[in-house]
């Protein structure tokens, strides 16, 4: 049982625990993006005002058949009267759909909450269920 309390875990005691496989990266970078040249991705992100930092990240997506999300996400999208992708989501679904940590800011009204929210149910949909004492899968803050 799960008796709520936080204690340290010694490495011999994570050895022993069966924890379920994670699968993080779900992105497949669509043939456009990878094409894109270094200029042409500076060029994006200096366009929409997008700064990145800390290790490579993917290039970002102009268009949302250019993600991964499953087609009934895509059709909702599109129902909802988008039409393209908002800058914060151009670049962060490329990232969280690669199960790489994110934090964006971006102002109010930007999509940020699709940008952190559609990659989430991904991820959690291909998890195994939670078991009694699991903590969450995802955290937006």
């Amino acid at each position: 049982g799960h008796s709520g309390e936080m204690r340290d875990i010694s490495k011999e005691e994570w050895a022993k625990m069966d924890i379920a496989p994670l699968q993080k990266d779900f992105y497949e970078e669509h043939a456009d993006v990878k094409d894109l040249t270094v200029q042409a991705v500076r060029d994006i992100r200096s366009k929409h005002e997008i700064s990145v930092e800390g290790g490579r990240a993917p290039n970002p997506i102009s268009e949302f058949s250019q993600t991964t999300f499953p087609i009934i996400l895509l059709k909702q999208i599109e129902e909802e009267g988008f039409k393209f992708p908002s800058p914060i989501q151009s670049q962060a679904w490329p990232i969280a759909m690669s199960g790489r940590d994110l934090v964006a800011v971006a102002a109010t009204g930007s999509g940020k909450t699709l940008a952190f929210l559609l990659p989430a149910m991904v991820h959690i949909n291909a998890q195994a269920a939670l078991r009694e004492g699991d903590g969450p899968i995802a955290l937006v803050l």
